[in-house]
């Protein structure tokens, strides 16, 4: 199943949305208000070992600056 199927799939299994959801599952974030009336964002993505990247010619480091690159990216967008 890939990333788009899944995203899918938990908003058909989402029954009724919560009343502080700003915006909705999209790409890779949704906001929500706290109770604190902060807004918050919640992403997440995924990285796979021989699809995104490889050990053999990556560093530990460089993977993780990847990760946090595109995580940006997506709270840019």
């Amino acid at each position: 199943m890939d990333e788009f199927k899944i995203i899918e799939n938990i908003k058909t299994q989402a029954e009724q949305l919560p009343q502080n959801l700003i915006l909705s599952i999209g790409d890779d974030a949704a906001l929500f208000q706290g109770s604190d009336n902060f807004t918050y964002m919640i992403t997440t993505d995924t990285f796979n070992q021989f699809v995104h990247f490889d050990f053999i010619y990556q560093k530990p480091k460089d993977i993780g600056f990847k990760s946090v690159v595109a995580s940006l990216s997506d709270i840019a967008a």
